[in-house]
């Protein structure tokens, strides 16, 4: 059995709900094939980020990590290809009110990190399913980011 954990933030900015947290709460105990869904909500606060995941990711030993986000406005969902080791909220604090400028991810981190999952034959297989998909070069600079 493979437990994949699917993570969703919270609210934020100007969002007084977010669809990813919602997924990832209505899919937590859900099996796909021989996988269980662990569904789990994570804080849009830069330094509880990465605590939180790690904590879950302890907690639940999980074979595939799956982050979502909330980029309103996009007609597809995107899968992110890069994560670049840079915080700078563009005028969206975090829901600590903290807002920070060319701050990197990790300190002495890489310049960028890449994602593992396969995502080009996801692309395709959702795009099969009818759903409308695009591939990202990067996760912009704000918290999906900084969880990738």
């Amino acid at each position: 059995m493979t437990d994949i954990l699917l993570t969703g933030y919270e609210p934020f900015g100007e969002f007084e709900s977010n669809p990813a947290s919602q997924l990832a709460n209505r899919l937590d105990g859900t099996t796909v094939g021989d996988a269980t869904i662990v569904g789990r909500e994570l804080p849009v606060v830069f330094d509880r980020v990465r605590p939180a995941l790690e904590a879950a990711v302890d907690e639940h030993d999980p074979d595939i990590v799956c982050g979502l986000g909330l980029a309103a406005g996009r007609n597809a969902l995107s899968l992110e290809r890069v994560g670049i080791n840079l915080r700078d909220t563009a005028g969206i604090p975090d829901n600590e009110d903290r807002t920070v400028v060319d701050e990197p991810a990790i300190d002495d981190g890489p310049d960028a990190y890449f994602a593992t999952l396969p995502l080009r034959p996801m692309k395709e297989a959702m795009l099969e399913a009818g759903v409308p998909t695009t591939l990202s070069t990067d996760a912009g600079t704000h918290a999906c980011n900084n969880l990738l």
